[in-house]
């Protein structure tokens, strides 16, 4: 180490206090419940819809790869659905 960082961090380890700014009485924080519910119940519904919104896509999505592939057929493969309806 050199010796200026030495000497900064022996000062800083000394140094004045850190200045916590204005100190007054507690008061009561504003909170409106009903506000409060509204905005998370929009929010939770927005976020509701777009994991619908996601899972319709990826549906979609994989759908339209496998139908690109020629991997079509993958699900009339399984033993649980027969191919010969």
């Amino acid at each position: 180490m050199s010796e200026a960082t030495e000497e900064r961090e022996r000062r800083s380890s000394e140094g004045d206090p850190i200045e916590g700014g204005n100190v007054a009485e507690l008061q009561d924080v504003s909170f409106h419940e009903a506000r409060h519910r509204a905005e998370t119940a929009r929010g939770l519904a927005f976020l509701l819809a777009w994991v619908m919104a996601m899972s319709v896509g990826v549906h979609y999505a994989t759908t339209a790869f496998f139908e690109a592939w020629g991997k079509s057929d993958t699900p009339g493969a399984s033993p649980c659905m027969p191919v010969d309806l």
